[in-house]
């Protein structure tokens, strides 16, 4: 059983009508999306992203203090991007960008639609690395009556390594597990390192 993350979005217009319209369209239309923050400068979206870090940011092209193009270039995180703009001649500069799309102001139904469906995709084609995707099955296989009784055996504990040392770290212990690369980095309480990491 694999846990699902709600999908988050900054929204950044410097029209205050249209801002409000897109993001309603996107409560209409995408149930599960939850809006972090609205913006309606470049500077703005910028200090939204970094400190939300979204699933995805639609951002205004054209905006004060910032472009959109220059908040998309600055973003350091997995956020995926969708550009609205008045105008069509920016798309080649989106896609050189690495948006998912870009929507012409003022954003068509119907058209809004198929981008949240493409980003529907590109959010479900995110993975969790294999160590943590076995991690995330123990733990579901945990909760499962295994003699027959009818109560369930929980796991109590994780094997997970700092350097050449191999723990046994207590589950009442985690505090919360982070991706790392081709590891899963396991935070804990005091009683064991905080930096542990499942091969």
């Amino acid at each position: 059983m694999m846990m699902m993350m709600t999908p988050t979005a900054v929204v950044a217009d410097d029209e205050a009508e249209l801002l409000d319209q897109l993001c309603r369209r996107l409560a209409e239309l995408w149930h599960e999306l939850r809006i972090v923050a609205r913006a309606h400068n470049g500077i703005q979206a910028a200090a939204a992203i970094a400190e939300h870090e979204p699933t995805v940011a639609f951002l205004d092209i054209k905006m004060p203090g910032l472009s959109g193009l220059e908040v998309a270039q600055g973003i350091e995180i997995d956020t995926r991007v969708v550009f609205v703009t008045a105008y069509d001649q920016y798309a080649l500069d989106t896609f050189e960008n690495e948006a998912i799309d870009y929507l012409v102001k003022p954003v068509d139904v119907q058209r809004l639609t198929r981008t949240i469906e493409r980003l529907k995709r590109a959010v479900g084609e995110a993975q969790p690395p294999p160590e943590l995707a076995r991690l995330l099955d123990a733990l579901a296989r945990s909760r499962t009556p295994s003699d027959g009784s009818g109560n369930s055996t929980l796991l109590r504990w994780i094997r997970a390594s700092r350097g050449n040392t191999t723990y046994h770290v207590p589950v009442h212990d985690v505090l919360y597990f982070r991706s790392d690369d081709r590891y899963t980095v396991v935070h804990t309480g005091a009683t064991t390192p905080d930096d542990c990491r499942f091969r």
